[in-house]
């Protein structure tokens, strides 16, 4: 049974979050929510039945590297890497083209 993905329910979740935005913005939103779970349907629909479980994604044999403590970057070290920006009054990092920026 699929669920409806309403405007208004967008606009609740967003009101959950603590994210302002506008009708047309959630109407969006909402577009895009309802096309992810329409995918993952399709994706439950599909007969994993003879598919054995996978426990983990490397074979036995593969060597992995020892877990070694080491300093971070800093925000404003990562926002030159992603060439977009960190909002320092948000602390958000600011990524063009994947999320419009929410004020």
């Amino acid at each position: 049974m699929a669920m409806e993905i309403t405007t208004d329910f967008v606009l609740k979740l967003a009101g959950l979050t603590r994210l302002e935005m506008s009708g047309a913005e959630a109407e969006a939103y909402r577009q895009d929510l309802a096309a992810i779970i329409s995918y993952f349907q399709i994706l439950n629909a599909i007969d994993t039945t003879q598919i054995s479980p996978t426990a983990r994604i490397f074979k036995d044999n593969a060597q992995l590297g020892e877990d070694v403590p080491a300093p971070s970057f800093s925000a404003e070290e990562l926002a030159q890497m992603t060439g977009e920006g960190y909002d320092v009054e948000q602390r958000v990092f600011v990524l063009q083209g994947v999320l419009p920026a929410v004020r």
